[in-house]
């Protein structure tokens, strides 16, 4: 018995909504027509079929629908011989599935909440899956992510026996109220390790519900702490509803806690944590705040008085830092590190902070010696020359002399230590200063006796011909007039 390639293209096309058309053995005979010959299918092929659509039970219900909406529609005889042709299949079909196949075709039933196809798999073909504990897990998990699932198809396809071996953590997770009282009222225990799973969902439901269980702060599981899983999930209600049932966290959790805050910029958190759970605010969570511009936590934790560090001022944003600037300037600073911070605000490119320590009064001609150097000397402008080019021009105007030396050589020898950043270093100088002072700077030496110029030559050696002559040269004659031509 199979259907005319005419009622087969007009089923396929009748039912394509519902993802299913590969639920018929499609084939394509010698008139290029399609064939539906579902007798011919092995068993494992409707099984597969089953376990993926659903397909029968959605003809089913269609023709149910059809029957009572069109009852004229010239498809229902199709329908009905393809419901016949599978009803043949069903039982011996649905026995060789196993446990876990059952589970999965019953998934997209449990989604839809259809009653007839529930029944059909648990009660009328396989009630022994719902005596097996292995099945618990997987069923758990199915009816949990259904936010509305009704009771009466919970107490059908989750009888007490498989209750015994849920895991409450999945509607907690899921946030399903109704499968977790479900679960509670078949006698699932409550244990203290659920705590933290009902810290990390926003609905307070559940953390309430389990503090109720006296029993939990008696018989410890587990060592998170439901309170600082709220606190890191932001979820402030359930942390000061635990606040108040005796929960506690370190100052270690603290101090991580804020940190996370200022990286993130959760000011509501961070009051919080500072006004309720008197947790003490450090300098690197302004600092982290500051870098990463949430102005308002900044703002918060100057008012209380959280301590500034240079590197604070110089790795801040540019919308904060003129807030910082102004709290600084109250501060009292020695010269020593006024002059080392202008070194390291040149350091990190911070032009904003580069020009408050040089209002403050920092030397601009006093060297500086770091290991981030390999220990080498460098006055702030041969700073600049080797990591912040663009601060050339800002140095220069204040008075930097562009000729001093140090055993490392001249501004010229410090700027072909970073191949990167040479050329907009030599665009910068040939523009910033006269030639001769150029060609006098060509001819300073390093403690080993090599000039300027002899630096020069040496790296545009190892450049290729045309990036020589398209990058480079027209530079040249700058440092050294014979080259001109």
């Amino acid at each position: 018995m199979g259907l005319s390639p005419v009622e087969c293209s007009e089923l396929i096309r009748w039912h394509a909504s519902y993802e299913s058309t590969h639920a018929l053995s499609l084939s394509i005979n010698s008139e290029n027509q399609i064939v539906c010959s579902p007798e011919k299918l092995r068993i494992e092929d409707i099984a597969r079929c089953l376990r993926s659509t659903s397909f029968f039970s959605i003809l089913r219900n269609r023709y149910v629908e059809t029957c009572q909406t069109d009852p004229g529609n010239i498809l229902l005889p199709a329908i009905q011989k393809v419901m016949a042709i599978w009803n043949s299949f069903l039982s011996p079909d649905t026995s060789l599935l196993t446990n876990a196949e059952i589970l999965d075709c019953a998934k997209k039933a449990i989604q839809q909440n259809s009653f007839p196809e529930i029944q059909f798999w648990f009660v009328t073909h396989r009630p022994d899956v719902l005596k097996q504990p292995s099945a618990a897990p997987q069923l758990c998990s199915m009816v949990s992510e259904i936010p509305h699932i009704q009771r009466d198809f919970l107490e059908m396809i989750f009888p007490k026996v498989l209750c015994q071996h849920a895991d409450l953590k999945e509607p907690i997770r899921s946030q399903n109220h109704t499968v977790y009282d479900y679960l509670l009222s078949q006698g699932l225990f409550p244990t203290f390790d659920l705590l933290n799973d009902a810290a990390s969902v926003k609905d307070p439901y559940f953390i309430k519900n389990l503090i109720e269980a006296q029993e939990l702060h008696r018989t410890p599981h587990t060592d998170k702490n439901p309170l600082f899983t709220a606190l890191s999930k932001g979820h402030c209600d359930i942390a000061l509803y635990l606040k108040t049932h005796g929960f506690t966290i370190s100052e270690e959790e603290k101090q991580e806690l804020l940190i996370e805050y200022s990286r993130i910029g959760d000011l509501t958190s961070i009051q919080m944590l500072i006004n309720i759970f008197k947790a003490i605010p450090q300098p690197v969570h302004l600092e982290i705040a500051a870098q990463a511009g949430h102005l308002p936590v900044v703002e918060f934790l100057l008012d209380r008085n959280t301590p500034i560090l240079p590197s604070t001022l110089y790795r801040s944003a540019d919308r904060v830092f003129p807030l910082l600037a102004t709290k600084w300037k109250t501060l009292p600073i020695t010269q020593h590190a006024k002059n080392e911070y202008l070194a390291l605000s040149i350091f990190h490119s911070h032009e904003q902070a580069c020009l408050l320590f040089l209002e403050q009064g920092a030397e601009i001609e006093t060297p500086h010696t770091l290991v981030e150097w390999n220990f080498a000397t460098y006055t702030p402008l041969m700073i600049a020359a080797r990591y912040a080019p663009q601060l050339i021009s800002l140095l220069l105007e204040r008075g930097a002399n562009p000729l001093a030396i140090q055993p490392c050589g001249s501004i010229l020898h410090i700027a072909f230590k970073n191949e990167n950043l040479c050329i907009q270093t030599i665009q910068i100088l040939t523009s910033s200063l006269t030639e001769e002072t150029l060609q006098k700077l060509a001819t300073l030496e390093d403690s080993y006796g090599h000039t300027g110029l002899d630096k020069m030559i040496s790296y545009l050696c190892k450049q290729p011909p045309e990036r020589f002559v398209a990058i480079y040269r027209p530079y040249l004659r700058y440092f050294h007039p014979s080259w001109e031509s």
